[in-house]
């Protein structure tokens, strides 16, 4: 086998033993120790079986290709050795009998017959032709699969008949092997993998997971996503790989604790040397990394001095010394090239991790700040979670997790990298942003090369082809995500600044972008203005996003004449069963029930849902996702039965497909928790509520809108059943938090407080559910205006 094909495979079985330990890296010790325990296994009883700990991607499988390997070697040697290399993953062990039989498969037994059947075959065999080495990756599956009294009798088999020696790998220590109480508790000689310290760590995990067979793996390495990780962990961290291996893009969620030992450990090890590096600067210079530490951005020569109160020249001399000892370093950017005067010099602390000489004193006792920053830049904000979390490195996990409630930095820096965003608000950091690249086109990088740094590293990250108005086109897009489509005045600053753009630079995507910001302040008339003899796709997906927004405002005519539009354009352009296509027949869909043309609406949704089944299958997560939808519409036309059965189709097949704690499985669990409700199950749809309430506050936070919508469903459903007292209790809290973070006079707490007023008069609190309404009627004619639909609904309350 040549060494391309056997990469091209992704299958380590299919490896040769040659490409294997060229591949090898690292794990020598490691190596020999396992193939030792084996050989010892061929001569007599002993029986040393090995638990290989590490995350996804941290070469696990390439160690036990090469322990099979060279154990076949052994065999070949004249060892009484018999070899069963279990799938990497074990999809088809359901059971104890169907592990036996796998095992028996793969070492050329008999695999038919019962447990008991098969544990004499094994038994047999051992006694006739020696120990059977049982090589088997995600032990964890395997012991959840066959249960406990499945894992007593495999302890039993292993130590009583001494048939097999085992040879398995996990990505985590779960409590099946935790826990005191399990059978395979302090079982096995476990050893963790140790992370690679090598320059090319983003080649070298590429290579690992082509050896270990995980080609999404090796996919995802070479994305902009994986880069976009690996460039913000490498300024973190200023270049150093040595913890690259560890922080890997399949990292699992249960090996946080050991990231933050691993972050500790390195950092600790690096902690004195930079402190000795200190030491031997002059007070002067000493004083002036402390300011570049503690600044942690680009500052002039002429700004430190005055921070520092000393001249300007002789502290001018005072960084040039640094800069030649390695401590400071002039700042750089692809964007600054032939816009701006060179004399204008930034500087920043050449190794970011220097800064740990002043954190380690600085901190006493409290977590490192830099520890923090690896956590909250790295993962994605459903990855991280205090489930497995223990002892001093929960605190650092919390931190982590607040920060991506709270830290704006994240969130635009994911953002602008095009990675999973985090749930803090970001809009003043925008402007930021926004700003410094307007000065930035007029010669003045100052506020560009202060932004924070990984700020301004993902936007030097965009492509290079990209002009500054561009990006400040992404920038604006961003922008007017994040503060929705119900009118602002923290808009027209916006408005004010794209409509610049869009004359300065005269470009149709620029004067897309003004229309957008012009819909989603409510200003149609002015924003249809700007749509006249637009085409292409891009008009086309303006025209969608206004049809959206005028959605949101109740102008569901409005809705309806653009999204007509844009379904026959994309059916034109893009063909009737493209994803966007099907997209703008969801929207219209969604405008004929507001209209209150129901059945034309279950029409369209049963059409998208019979389109993607075809195309992509029943279980993909988009139909299930559009099954769903279609749920609420029989819901409404009062087909309860249809309603249940897609809602719980969509549910069902969520959780097989993303698991069951992923955000669209517990929103689909939430829809069904409704439509039980609705059918008034309320006996099962209110356990369910709680359930999937629970779940959101683990996986989304306290503030997202899914988990409040999920508790005010909670919360009517308690109402309706006379449970007021925990219903008012709760509309309150929800309302509590809705307006800390969206505002009083948001919809959203808005809608809440009109809620609210319902509950009280259910309760026979009729002054104050009137007393409450009256405030939810005047903010939402201010908010919404007087003609909104909502605001109608809401108006009704007052008889």
């Amino acid at each position: 086998m040549t060494p391309g094909a056997g990469i091209s495979r992704y299958t380590p079985s299919l490896m040769s033993p040659e490409l294997l330990e060229r591949l090898f890296v690292g794990r020598d010790r490691l190596l020999t120790a396992v193939v030792d325990r084996i050989r010892e296994a061929s001569e007599g009883t002993g029986r040393n079986h090995t638990l290989l700990v590490g995350p996804r991607g941290a070469g696990k499988t390439h160690l036990v290709a090469l322990a099979y390997h060279r154990a076949e070697a052994l065999r070949a040697a004249g060892r009484s050795l018999q070899l069963a290399w279990l799938p990497e993953d074990p999809w088809s062990i359901i059971g104890y009998r169907h592990l036996l039989a796998a095992v028996a498969s793969a070492a050329g037994l008999p695999s038919d017959g019962d447990a008991a059947t098969l544990e004499g075959v094994l038994t047999q065999a051992a006694t006739n032709d020696g120990p059977i080495v049982v090589f088997t990756e995600n032990l964890d599956w395997i012991l959840d699969s066959i249960g406990n009294d499945g894992q007593q009798r495999l302890r039993h088999l292993l130590q009583d008949s001494r048939a097999l020696l085992m040879i398995a790998t996990t990505t985590a220590i779960d409590r099946n092997l935790s826990d005191q109480s399990r059978p395979f508790y302090g079982f096995f000689t476990t050893s963790r993998l140790e992370p690679f310290g090598v320059d090319d760590a983003g080649s070298m995990l590429r290579a690992i997971a082509a050896a270990t067979g995980q080609a999404d793996l090796e996919r995802y390495l070479g994305t902009d996503e994986a880069k976009a990780r690996l460039r913000a962990i490498e300024h973190l961290a200023g270049g150093q790989p040595r913890m690259w291996s560890a922080l890997a893009s399949s990292l699992s969620i249960s090996g946080l604790n050991e990231l933050v030992d691993l972050l500790l450990t390195r950092f600790d090890d690096l902690t004195p040397y930079y402190q000795e590096r200190l030491a031997r600067l002059s007070p002067r210079q000493r004083v002036a990394v402390a300011e570049l530490a503690a600044l942690d951005r680009p500052i002039s020569v002429k700004e430190l001095a005055g921070r520092l109160g000393v001249d300007q020249r002789s502290l001018g001399k005072t960084i040039n010394e640094l800069v030649d000892r390695g401590w400071a370093a002039p700042v750089t950017s692809p964007l600054l090239e032939g816009k701006v005067d060179k004399r204008l010099t930034f500087y920043e602390l050449a190794e970011p991790l220097a800064r740990l000489a002043f954190q380690i004193k600085e901190t006493r006792g409290e977590p490192l700040r830099v520890v923090v920053d690896f956590l909250k830049h790295w993962f994605d904000p459903d990855e991280l979670g205090l489930g497995s979390a223990h002892g001093s490195e929960t605190k650092y996990i919390e931190l982590a997790i607040a920060a991506q409630f709270e830290d704006s930095v994240v969130s635009v820096t994911r953002s602008l990298s095009r990675l999973p965003k985090t749930r803090a608000p970001s809009v003043a950091l925008l402007d930021e942003v926004d700003l410094s690249l307007s000065r930035l086109t007029e010669g003045d990088p100052s506020a560009f090369l202060c932004l924070p740094a990984p700020v301004r590293s993902a936007v030097e990250a965009l492509p290079s082809t990209l002009p500054v108005t561009s990006i400040r086109l992404i920038v604006h897009q961003l922008a007017a995500t994040e503060l929705g489509r119900v009118r602002h005045p923290a808009m027209d600053p916006w408005i004010a600044r794209a409509g610049e753009l869009a004359t300065s630079t005269g470009t149709d995507l620029a004067r897309l972008q003004l229309v957008r910001w012009l819909a989603r302040a409510w200003r149609f008339d002015e924003a249809l203005t700007g749509l006249v003899d637009s085409d292409g796709l891009a008009a086309v997906g303006t025209r969608a996003d206004v049809a959206i927004t005028a959605w949101e405002a109740g102008r569901f005519e409005l809705a309806l004449e653009l999204e007509e539009w844009v379904l026959e354009e994309r059916t034109m352009l893009q063909g009737a069963n493209h994803p966007e296509t099907l997209t703008a027949r969801s929207n219209l869909a969604a405008t004929y029930s507001s209209l209150g043309r129901d059945e034309e609406a279950c029409e369209l949704k049963e059409s998208v849902v019979a389109a993607m089944t075809e195309l992509l299958g029943r279980g993909s997560s988009d139909t299930l996702a559009a099954l769903l939808n279609l749920s609420t519409t029989y819901l409404t036309l009062g087909r309860f039965e249809e309603a249940l059965a897609t809602a719980e189709e969509a549910a069902r097949g969520l959780a097989e497909v993303r698991g069951d704690e992923h955000p669209s499985t517990l929103q689909s669990k939430a829809n069904l928790a409704v439509v039980l409700a609705s059918r008034n199950e309320r006996a099962a749809a209110i356990p369910l509520l709680r359930e999937v309430s629970d779940a959101q506050f683990r996986v989304l936070g306290p503030e997202h809108p899914n988990y409040l919508m999920t508790r005010t469903n909670l919360a009517i459903s308690l109402g309706v059943t006379g449970q007021h007292e925990e219903a008012l209790a709760l509309l309150s809290s929800i309302l509590e938090t809705q307006s800390q973070v969206l505002g009083t006079q948001h919809p959203d707490s808005l809608f809440t407080l009109s809620s609210l007023a319902r509950a009280h008069r259910a309760a026979g609190a009729d002054d104050t559910s009137r007393r409450l309404a009256t405030r939810a009627v005047a903010g939402l004619e201010v908010v919404l205006g007087p003609d909104h639909p909502d605001t109608a609904a809401v108006k009704r309350l007052l008889g």
